[in-house]
């Protein structure tokens, strides 16, 4: 809020109805305002004027400048907190979902471009040319590998990338939990994909046309939707309510749970 000193009443008058000034002063005991009596404004000089009032009044008792400005800022109450939460806990959690939603995109992404590939070389019949000299097994292989490396190097260049301009930025702008957050998202994205890209693979291989993979691809796609829901309601309660211990049974271990692992970074 900046402060001005008018020269007259009429000045105050014609500055408020212009809307150059939000509100006028008069001699200490009168607000000029606009249109509205409610307002940040006006609340912090009625505030002000009460103050200084006050101040006065404390002054005409007898007391000195010090011993009414002391009366007036009494001493804050200490405050013990028994259950204190964590630092930078609404950033943290920002982070988990933004780094779980990449998660989810680049490992769906990475799955159907496998389930693509199965597809096309099937309906093409390239495959029963590929067969001839390799294996299934390593021809499914090097495809999977092939795709997981790519979205694996997407997934290490976006986080170095943040992580490199956190560091340039001497820490601003990306809270503490982020390189570990960055390193459980590179771990799960290798564990994730390897299951996903494989049951792409599958369902890619059950169909002939591309046009019947987007039905056949759907139920994976339900699954770890849901699983991108339940991460996103567990993140937003707390990492240790029942939810996530429940959606944590296969990873029993709390040190490696991505969300829990970041949440309470200090």
């Amino acid at each position: 809020m900046h402060l001005r000193q008018l020269a007259s009443q009429a000045d105050a008058v014609r500055l408020v109805r212009s809307g150059s000034v939000a509100l006028a002063l008069i001699d200490g005991d009168r607000i000029l305002v606009k249109s509205s009596r409610t307002g940040p404004a006006v609340r912090e000089v009625q505030n002000a004027v009460a103050a200084q009032n006050l101040f006065d009044r404390l002054r005409r008792s007898g007391l000195t400048r010090a011993q009414a400005l002391n009366a007036l800022s009494p001493a804050v109450l200490p405050i013990d907190v028994l259950s204190p939460n964590p630092r930078n806990t609404q950033d943290n959690q920002s982070l988990i979902l933004l780094c779980v939603f990449a998660l989810f995109m680049v490992a769906m992404l990475s799955g159907q471009a496998v389930a693509q590939g199965v597809t096309e070389e099937k309906s093409s019949r390239v495959v029963e040319l590929l067969l001839t000299t390799i294996s299934p097994r390593r021809l499914l292989a090097g495809k999977v590998l092939g795709i997981g490396a790519l979205g694996l190097c997407l997934m290490l260049l976006a986080g170095g990338a943040a992580l490199a301009a956190r560091s340039l930025a001497g820490g601003a702008g990306l809270p503490c939990a982020a390189p570990k957050a960055v390193a459980f998202v590179v771990l799960w994205f290798v564990l994730g994909y390897i299951l996903f890209s494989v049951a792409y693979a599958a369902v890619g291989a059950t169909v002939s046309r591309q046009d019947d993979l987007a039905t056949a691809q759907l139920p994976i796609y339900i699954v770890a939707a849901a699983g991108l829901v339940l991460v996103n309601i567990a993140t937003s309660t707390s990492p240790d309510g029942k939810l996530a211990h429940v959606t944590r049974l296969c990873c029993p271990s709390p040190r490696w749970s991505f969300p829990r692992a970041c949440w309470w970074d200090t």
